[in-house]
């Protein structure tokens, strides 16, 4: 076999191989394409946002208190569905507000859009319709990143926080305390990936919160026209 067709061979044999690998590359997770977590590259975010809310007020600083706005992001997909080769790949947020005794007052599940931000009112979305005859002015959000778990209805995805679900790396935010001193905007903590112990044990409290009672079911904001 002469050197030309040789040559020739491993230049078609290089093309299908490129073909192949961006095939694949299609294929794998955003986060994969990412490659978090490896030597020199940014850590993977966790599974578990945690933050706190507090409306109670300030007698230092003399105010009656005010609403906090928790804000979520799904900066994951696209929010373009019209461009070729774009996903949109919706995201939930499983949210348990707890009070400042640890107890579990509301849950609900949210979908998140791509590159949408949601804006959370504490007063109104995630404490007006509390499970308990507790105090509820200051207390703890934990937010677990899944994805849907539960039938789609009106092409929206649904997420169910009181039933298995499988997580994901993908949500970021922040949440802003108006009435408290210093800088009012704080990002969400990354506490790493909930273990499974945590997350049935929140599936189970949410369960048990919300059986048979529209109480302790936290409401999500409208959903964004696209």
């Amino acid at each position: 076999m002469s050197e030309k067709i040789k040559h020739g061979r491993m230049i078609r044999l290089a093309g299908i191989l490129a073909m192949l690998a961006f095939v694949v590359s299609l294929a794998l997770p955003g986060r994969a394409a990412a490659q978090c977590g490896l030597p020199e590259t940014a850590p993977c975010p966790g599974t578990l946002l945690t933050t706190y809310y507090n409306t109670a007020g300030s007698p230092i600083l003399g105010n009656a208190g005010a609403d906090n706005q928790l804000t979520l992001i799904n900066p994951v997909g696209c929010a373009n569905p019209g461009v070729v080769g774009c996903r949109v790949q919706n995201q939930c947020a499983m949210i348990y507000v707890f009070d400042s005794d640890e107890n579990l007052g509301e849950c609900c599940g949210c979908p998140l859009t791509p590159q949408q931000p949601v804006p959370f009112s504490v007063q109104q979305n995630l404490t007006s319709k509390w499970g308990l005859s507790t105090e509820h002015t200051i207390g703890a959000i934990n937010i677990i990143s899944a994805l849907p778990n539960a039938p789609f209805f009106l092409a929206a995805p649904q997420c169910n926080p009181a039933a298995p679900y499988t997580t994901s790396r993908e949500l970021n935010g922040y949440i802003l305390h108006t009435q408290t001193a210093g800088p009012p905007e704080v990002p969400l903590a990354d506490a790493g990936d909930a273990d499974p112990a945590t997350i049935n044990s929140l599936v189970s409290k949410c369960a048990s919160l919300t059986n048979n009672s529209k109480a302790g079911v936290c409401t999500c904001p409208p959903a964004p026209l696209n």
